[in-house]
């Protein structure tokens, strides 16, 4: 069997945002909006336009809209912003700092709560099925899998991990 070659695209970099203020630790896009969690606890809130180069290439540039500080409403001491998960079509972000999982409006960053069962998070992940939002965080020695439900997260199942 003859095995086919995989055909290399051209990429081209820009940068859609200069000058970041601390370390990138995690990313997330949603439309037209780019969410960079930092090493000293800001989610920072970019809107991106869609723009043309001068030799004619479409590019995108990036104006701060917001910088969150964490702390603020959630920690009160600046820890890494370590996890994102945006759920657009419900107006919310999931943000991962100080191994809590906190809830905030997607459009200002606002803070609404906790997920509850998610204290001692390591990792989380999202999965968008039959209409619904579930979140997989994985705390201590549990994996917790929990079901959106309004704003709040609540737990439809849980594994102990061995």
């Amino acid at each position: 069997a003859t095995m086919a070659r995989a055909t290399r695209l051209p990429v081209e970099s820009y940068p859609v945002v200069e000058n970041v203020p601390g370390t990138v630790l995690c990313l997330k896009l949603w439309e037209d909006v780019l969410y960079v969690g930092t090493a000293d606890g800001f989610v920072l809130q970019y809107a991106l336009e869609k723009d043309v180069s001068l030799n004619g290439k479409v590019i995108y540039q990036g104006s701060l809209v917001e910088r969150y500080a964490v702390a603020k409403d959630v920690h009160h001491t600046r820890k890494p912003v370590e996890q994102m998960v945006v759920l657009g079509d419900v107006d919310l972000v999931l943000i991962m700092a100080n191994q809590n999982v906190s809830i905030h409006r997607r459009s200002d960053l606002k803070f609404l709560g906790f997920v509850a069962l998610a204290k001692g998070a390591g990792r989380m992940c999202h999965k968008w099925e039959n209409e619904h939002h579930f979140l997989c965080v994985a705390a201590r020695r549990k994996l917790h899998l929990l079901q959106l439900i309004g704003t709040t997260f609540k737990k439809f199942k849980s594994f102990t991990i061995p």
